[in-house]
């Protein structure tokens, strides 16, 4: 209609925003004189006339708005009462109607109407809507004068309903001619969204979108939840703060999804919000029919309250939050997606889910980013050596743990590269992070070979020796040769035989050779684990000891420190562990060849370090103290 107004012959139009008054009696106030201030700005010098005579109107009318009929009670008397003096009323009252036909008689000689619009009226109070509709009424009969009025028809309605009075009937007395904007076609509706939803993925590097998860999900969870154009404008605004933030690092169905039901039904996300392990924990087993009671009662009470949109929220559970699906039908999820669901970056996975939630990364997502870093790098040796360099030390347990989330999509060349990297990285990580302080701790080695056996898992049997003969030259220490030959060797309790046996042994024999070749040396006490280096070669040399002799300081602590570790207990009804710090001492008596030679070495390491906490846990051990003969816990 506006594109009307402007077209030739121009028809002036006025705009009146009720938005701009708070409370009614604003409205009252400013109502006439915002109208005669835009009248004199159409530069009609009639018009100006008229505003003038406008104000001085507005100025009287107020004394006798609330005596209009029987609508008048419908306000309450009217406020001008309320806030004008009865004697200013009394003086008022007869001027009003000589004042309205002077503004009538100037407006009669306009060439052209003039087009006063008001939109948003349905956004108003319900005491504004009234009182907006009332001053209509009182200057609807001025000449040349025509309101286009915007609203939503029911919001008004029920404004102006009184008692017996419905407020349709009121409407029909002031609206002469009315348009209902037709009804926007489901296809078209449609339509707008996506092209709406396209520039808000636009232009971001490194978007995480499965194309073929997205149909599925906007057929059954956004499309439903948007009625009109206006909730198109407020989804992908909203949106889009989200999408700038997380569509790099979370699937963008997902996000659209959840964003979706926090605009249109918020007490539904906050539901969400509240319920993260029931959305992800998958069953112990594929096919289990074992559900949490706790997580049931969830899971019912968010359907309880989708009301309308429960078909909205069961495809939201099945599509975003499979693992939950076993709530609601007989379909369960075991805890073999759980990888998959992280590497597809999806809301399934918790540690995604609390990062959209939250916007702070938890440590398990952190870790994961590492991992997923790292793999694609296998293939290129000094990519990933760096790359792998940069992990923070306190990361590198649960960063390893996150690679083996990638087994069967290790690239194959640069495989021996990367194993011999990860053995060397061995003395710089720290003891599983998650378990400190338990009765149960995940060695660094152990850590390690969890990663390279699921990289050798991924070759055929008979490449797994080529692998491993490559890279043993690469790896820098005998501690850690040794800790591959035997996590893939035939050994009792250590070997997992990925290797055939007449591969792994002839290593066996080069490595036992060499480290007889050179002795005992300085390089040695370099070791991380060099009581087993030293107890590997005496095995293959007949028994005999490698180190009997040896009074090096360096190499005697490194021997400690290899066989150095701690018992850990506690009371039944305490959670408090007891650490007990211990030596392998039979062990060690056997790689000396005898307590004799032990002593000695240790009365050197003595001389040279003093006494350490090392060198007075050998001597306990030296005067004959063993760990059972520590009191009893409690």
């Amino acid at each position: 209609m506006r594109e009307q107004f402007a077209t030739q012959p121009t028809i002036p139009v006025v705009d009146f925003n009720p938005w701009m008054f708070s409370g009614t009696e604003q409205l009252v106030d400013h109502f006439f004189a915002e109208l005669a201030s835009q009248f004199k700005e159409l530069q009609d010098d009639r018009l100006t006339k008229a505003a003038g005579l406008l104000e001085k109107y507005g100025d009287s009318i107020g004394s006798v708005a609330g005596n209009f009929g029987l609508w008048g009670g419908l306000f309450n008397g009217g406020l001008a009462l309320a806030r004008s003096g009865a004697k200013r009323r009394v003086g008022q009252r007869g001027s009003a109607g000589a004042r309205r036909d002077r503004v009538a008689q100037k407006l009669a000689l306009l060439e052209r109407p003039v087009v006063v619009v008001i939109d948003d009226l349905d956004r108003l109070t319900t005491a504004e809507i009234r009182e907006i509709f009332k001053l209509v009424r009182l200057t609807a009969s001025f000449p040349n004068i025509v309101y286009l009025l915007a609203f939503d028809r029911n919001r008004v309605e029920a404004a102006l309903e009184e008692t017996n009075v419905p407020g349709r009937e009121y409407l029909e007395k002031i609206i002469q001619v009315s348009y209902d904007l037709p009804a926007v076609p489901d296809q078209m509706l449609q339509s707008e969204l996506l092209r709406e939803l396209e520039p808000l993925v636009d232009g971001i590097d490194g978007l995480r979108f499965d194309e073929a998860r997205w149909g599925d999900i906007f057929v059954e969870v956004i499309r439903p939840l948007v009625g009109n154009m206006r909730d198109i404008v407020r989804y992908v605004l909203s949106a889009r703060v989200t999408m700038d933030a997380l569509a790099r690092d979370i699937d963008v169905s997902d996000l659209l999804a959840m964003e979706a039901v926090r605009v249109f039904r918020p007490e539904l996300f906050l539901q969400l919000r509240d319920m993260k392990l029931a959305l992800t924990e998958t069953s112990s087993d594929f096919g289990s029919s074992r559900k949490n009671p706790a997580y049931q009662a969830q899971i019912d009470e968010l359907i309880r309250i989708s009301g309308p949109d429960e078909s909205v929220v069961r495809a939201l559970l099945g599509r975003v939050f499979p693992a939950s699906i076993k709530y609601v039908e007989n379909t369960s999820y075991g805890s073999s997606w759980v990888d998959s669901w992280k590497k597809q970056h999806l809301l399934a996975s918790k540690d995604f889910l609390s990062n959209y939630f939250d916007r702070v990364a938890p440590a398990g997502l952190l870790s994961f980013r590492f991992a997923e870093e790292l793999v694609p790098k296998i293939d290129t040796p000094t990519d990933f050596a760096k790359a792998l360099a940069t992990v923070p030390i306190e990361l590198l347990p649960d960063v390893l743990g996150s690679m083996e989330t990638f087994k069967g999509e290790f690239p194959e060349s640069g495989m021996s590269s990367a194993i011999a990297a990860l053995l060397n990285l061995i003395p710089r990580v720290p003891e599983s992070a998650s378990l400190l302080g338990g009765l149960m701790v995940m060695r660094p080695q152990i850590i390690v070979a969890r990663v390279i056996l699921r990289m050798l898992e991924q070759r055929e049997e008979l490449e797994r020796a080529d692998v491993v003969r490559t890279a043993l030259p690469l790896v820098r220490s005998y501690s850690s040769k040794l800790e591959l030959l035997h996590m893939v060797g035939h050994r009792e309790n250590i070997g997992s035989k990925v290797v055939p046996e007449s591969d792994v042994q002839p290593l066996e024999r080069e490595l036992a050779d060499e480290i007889l070749r050179l002795g005992v040396t300085e390089r040695f006490a370099e070791e991380w684990d060099l009581a087993r280096v030293f107890g590997f070669a005496q095995e293959l040399n007949a028994g005999e000891s490698v180190v009997g002799e040896e009074r090096s300081p360096d190499v005697t602590r490194a021997v400690l420190e290899s066989v150095h570790g701690e018992n850990r207990a506690h009371s039944g009804n305490s959670r408090h562990v007891r650490v007990t710090p211990v030596l392998a001492w039979d062990w060690l008596v056997d790689i000396y060849g005898g307590e004799v030679n032990l002593r000695e070495s240790f009365e050197a390491l003595r001389e040279a370090d003093g006494d350490t906490d090392l060198v007075l846990l050998a001597s306990k051990y030296a005067r004959g103290w063993r760990p059972e003969q520590e009191d009893r816990w409690g």
